[in-house]
């Protein structure tokens, strides 16, 4: 807007506003990396930015273009290492094409402009020839994409800080923290349903379960339960999760995570095997609570497709350190001593009164009871009421009675350890947008969620106290909705074919491609075995294919470049050239061959002809030199010319002067 104004008027930036403006925006890096983003290649985008703008609203000088120039390169660079919404690369082929026309003006400003080149008609080869490069060097280039080695992007990430408390995933829930949590819109992943089984519509993410709770916060940091079990791949990027084979309704699921520090891996059930579509760890670790963690963060996209069981309870702990499983339900049932044991009893066995359920029923029963007890009592809400020096959990069931889905989680794990049930926290993410056209779910982080699992006997069960949000996505008209499916179409076949390739599917592809080819060309040789086998025994047969192939390549070169009719007719002059032909004599070469006789008399007389002379300058010196016996000479030269320019034949009179005018020159000799 600023640059339509200042052309509008004619006017330009001066050089002292220019630097104002590069000043603050330097100024503003460190703002801006702290405060406001937590990487780092946007935040240095973002000034070039800044700085491109300053320099295309001022002064206009030679060096100002290089600047522009180099800056907007630049800009593509971080542009193509940090995107991966599909969307932007419309964007980004207009602004490289805008910034490679600026260097091409500016390398061609001051060159006299030339002619303009007639109109000529250009050949159909020359198109031909066109359509056959561009093809080619798109060819080339798909070729170079899935062929080099793949690595991952986003290598420019640092942490930073938040002001404000955002909804989102933590590998630590912390219930006492204040604030009103605000609903962030930053995707935390995709997932794309392979195979359904028995996913549900509105699936759980289970991410890291949190067993330790100490009066304020739920965390899983401890030595104990770090790693319970160490998987090593049974082929490149591929991790077997169980011994027993899984189920056949086992769901499949493609998972496209965004950059994060945690080391969790999400899966919507019970993982049985893991599938790495991007470049894979060296191994990968269960801890005894059941979750999923690489052995180190990794700062770029993770791809992954993981087969699991949504419906099927979290097993015990499993591995080398089977024998710890009572260790875990016991830590399960711990409570700190700021929670009122004695009170949080009291307070679950009403419940349980209330709702009809003997104190000695099934662990199952009782503990949907108490499910069941806090989703239908308390209120939810992001923004809710807190008791200074009460704990959160006791000022959540005795208060306030409202709060968020983490205080809902916590609230029925310390009452279900009040009455002896193994019971822990579990932190990940609940539904998502659903996209139909291709069955996938883009999960944000305001749809981050937490709920309880419970030990009922055959394994931890998955209870879910948090009442539906009020808050919930409002439905999209059906103008933006059908944009949004077309858009999440796109971006899901870009992950999986962009993104998320790695070199892991280049050795898949290969293998794929090795044992597609060797049968087919094996019934290729086997079609043309026997009748080249004819022509050329033994390995002639390669020689013979070699020539085809070549022949090929010619003839297909040709026609591309210089168009059939072009080629063929090349083709049949240089035929007409190397084959040789007997030629009828011509009258011309008929009397020079009669006139050969002449010259010899003159070059015995020592009269031999000049490079440069006439014959009839010839005729002349030499009747200078005979004298009148050479008087002949005059009338073979006419003859001469007669038969050589006039294209009459020799008669045999004409032959005859010829000859006499040989005898007079011998005669005049003597």
């Amino acid at each position: 807007i600023a640059g339509a104004i200042l052309a509008s008027r004619g006017k330009r930036l001066t050089r002292g506003v220019e630097r104002s403006i590069a000043v603050l925006a330097v100024a503003f890096l460190p703002i801006d990396l702290l405060f406001l983003e937590a990487e780092l290649a946007p935040v240095l985008g973002r000034l070039l930015l800044l700085l491109q703008i300053a320099k295309l609203l001022g002064p206009r000088e030679p060096r100002d273009e290089a600047t522009i120039v180099v800056v907007a390169l630049v800009h593509v660079a971080i542009a193509s290492a940090e995107a991966v919404e599909v969307l932007l690369a419309p964007f980004l082929l207009v602004y490289a094409a805008s910034a490679t026309f600026g260097l091409a003006v500016r390398e061609l400003r001051g060159v006299p402009a030339a002619p303009p080149p007639r109109e000529e008609r250009v050949a159909r080869g020359f198109r031909w020839a066109q359509s056959a490069i561009v093809l080619l060097v798109i060819g080339l280039a798909t070729l170079i994409f899935y062929s080099i080695p793949r690595i991952g992007s986003n290598y420019l990430q640092m942490p930073g800080a938040s002001p404000s408390r955002m909804s989102g995933y933590s590998d630590q829930v912390a219930l006492d923290a204040g604030g009103a949590i605000k609903e962030s819109s930053k995707r935390a992943f995709r997932a794309a349903v392979v195979r359904r089984g028995k996913l549900p519509e509105v699936p759980l993410w289970r991410g890291r379960a949190l067993h330790n709770y100490d009066g304020a916060t739920w965390s899983a940091f401890d030595s104990r339960t770090r790693v319970g079990q160490a998987f090593d791949p049974v082929e490149p990027g591929v991790f077997l999760l169980n011994d027993v084979p899984p189920p056949t309704d086992e769901a499949v699921v493609d998972m496209f995570l965004e950059p994060t520090q945690t080391l969790t891996l999400f899966s919507p059930g019970v993982a049985h095997k893991l599938e790495f579509t991007t470049t894979p760890p060296p191994m990968i670790t269960r801890d005894m609570l059941g979750t999923l963690n690489l052995p180190l963060p990794q700062p770029y996209d993770k791809g992954y497709r993981v087969t699991c069981s949504p419906e099927r309870p979290q097993p015990e702990v499993e591995g080398p350190y089977r024998g710890r499983a009572a260790d875990v339900r016991r830590s399960c049932c711990d409570l700190p001593v700021r929670v009122d044991r004695t009170r949080m009893r009291a307070y679950a066995e009403t419940a349980l009164r209330e709702a009809g359920v003997l104190p000695g029923a099934p662990v199952l029963e009782r503990a949907r009871a108490l499910e069941a007890h806090i989703f239908k009592t308390f209120r939810y809400t992001l923004d809710a009421r807190r008791t200074p020096g009460t704990e959160r959990v006791a000022d959540f069931l005795f208060t306030t009675k409202e709060g968020h889905c983490e205080v809902f989680a916590g609230a029925l794990a310390v009452l279900l350890r009040s009455i002896d049930i193994p019971a822990r926290l579990v932190s990940g993410y609940k539904g998502g947008e659903h996209h139909t056209w291709t069955d996938s779910y883009t999960v944000r982080d305001r749809h981050a969620h937490a709920w309880v699992e419970a030990f009922t006997g055959s394994g931890w069960i998955t209870l879910d106290p948090t009442p539906a949000s009020s808050g919930d996505d409002a439905a999209p008209n059906r103008f933006v909705e059908a944009f949004e499916e077309a858009r999440d179409w796109l971006e899901v076949r870009w992950f999986r074919a962009v993104i998320s390739y790695d070199t892991g599917d280049q050795v898949k592809a290969l293998r794929t491609a090795r044992e597609t080819l060797i049968p087919v060309m094996a019934s290729v040789h086997d079609f043309f075995e026997r009748p080249l086998s004819q022509i050329a025994p033994g390995r002639g047969l390669l020689k013979v294919l070699g020539v085809v192939l070549g022949l090929a390549l010619v003839l297909g070169t040709a026609l591309a470049s210089f168009g059939p009719k072009h080629a063929l007719r090349s083709l049949a002059r240089f035929a007409f050239e190397i084959i040789p032909r007997k030629e009828a004599p011509r009258v011309a070469h008929a009397a020079s061959v009669e006139l050969e006789d002449v010259l010899r008399a003159l070059a015995e007389r020592g009269i031999v002809r000049a490079p440069s002379e006439t014959a009839t300058e010839l005729a002349a010196r030499a009747l200078s030199l005979l004298g009148e016996k050479a008087r002949a000479l005059e009338g073979a030269i006419s003859v001469y010319y007669r038969a050589r320019y006039g294209g009459d034949g020799l008669s045999p009179e004409d032959r005859e002067v010829l000859r006499g005018a040989a005898r007079a020159v011998r005669q005049a000799r003597s």
